[in-house]
């Protein structure tokens, strides 16, 4: 996956949990990845990176830090994402959480849309729609056929 389709499939998350467009944008004279308006005085705003160095990251955490400071200039609250294509080390974390910048992986940030891992633990252990036998109460345990 190149880094504009890995921005793109971020931006795509971004949309679904925030229930708004997710697009790129210049903001302050930076292009950032991602940028979702949740009204005229709230936003998100997401950085999107496959690069595993610190410097990136705390070259994204300074851009993030701008944009919001002049925000706040203008009474503009920014809550600021960095997602990663990777796990990141316990130095970029850090960084970011020195900065008040959301550091997430992929799979993170995704699970904020839906956590499918947990909605799964939950789903085996309950009974669901008709899949459960009705006079005891308990789980359907014959096999799905298609």
């Amino acid at each position: 996956m190149t880094p504009d389709e890995f921005e793109e499939r971020v931006r795509d998350v971004a949309s679904k949990i925030w229930n708004s467009d997710c697009v790129s944008e210049l903001l302050n004279g930076v292009r950032v990845d991602g940028i979702v308006r949740l009204g005229a005085d709230r936003r998100i705003i997401i950085e999107a990176t496959k690069q595993k160095s610190l410097e990136k990251i705390r070259t994204d955490i300074a851009k993030l830090n701008s944009i919001r400071s002049t925000g706040f200039g203008n009474n503009i609250y920014s809550e600021c994402f960095i997602v990663t294509y990777f796990v990141p080390t316990d130095s970029m974390k850090q960084a970011a959480s020195d900065a008040n910048v959301n550091l997430l992986t992929y799979k993170q940030f995704k699970s904020k849309y839906f956590d499918f891992t947990r909605y799964h633990d939950k789903r085996i252990k309950k009974p669901f729609g008709s899949a459960f036998n009705h006079q005891t109460g308990s789980l359907d345990s014959r096999p799905y056929i298609c």
